[in-house]
Parts: structure tokens; C-alpha cells; sequence
């Protein structure tokens, strides 16, 4: 949900509105990217099915840039002795 500072002497300021537009407009731009639509960009999480919810936590670490890794069944063709050492680093990082 996208939530207007508190109004101050600050968004008052052409500049400070100027700032809220470009991060909202950066907001809708991340959620659209994993399929929010225009309506789901106001519902309360609490609302959000599990797999909306994965989308919106992934759309967040996409806006704090973090450093991760996703796996999608990383040792599905490796050799058995691979597969364990994989498993291992996965584990113990």
C-alpha cells in the first residue's frame, strides 16, 4: 500500500511532491513488472493471497536492490556427490 508522508512544511513543497511521484511512480512500476494490477496496489496485506504476498516481498527486495540468489530445484540434474555438496552450501552458506 502506498502511504502519503505526514503533511509538513516539506510535502508541502512542489519539490517534495515532485520526489512522492517519482517513488510512487517507481512503486507501481516494480509491482506491475510481477502482475499486480492497478486495483491490487491498494489492498491491505492482510488480504493478499500466499502467492501475492511472495510477489509483494519480492517486489520490495527488488526496490532495496538485495543481494539474492533464487533456486528453482538447483540439483535436479546434478550427480549425486554434486547434489550433496550443493545441498551442503545451500545449508551452511
Amino acid at each position: 500500500m502506498i502511504r502519503r508522508p505526514p503533511r509538513s512544511t516539506l510535502s508541502s513543497s512542489s519539490a517534495a511532491s515532485d520526489v512522492y511521484k517519482r517513488q510512487e511512480q517507481e512503486i507501481r512500476s516494480v509491482l506491475g513488472k510481477l502482475l499486480f494490477s492497478k486495483d491490487d496496489i491498494h489492498k491491505p496485506i492482510n488480504v493478499l493471497s500466499g502467492g501475492e504476498k511472495v510477489r509483494c516481498m519480492l517486489s520490495k527486495m527488488m526496490m532495496e536492490k538485495a543481494n539474492v540468489i533464487m533456486l528453482d530445484e538447483p540439483t535436479s540434474a546434478l550427480d549425486p556427490d554434486t547434489k550433496k555438496d550443493v545441498i551442503y552450501i545451500e545449508n551452511n552458506g
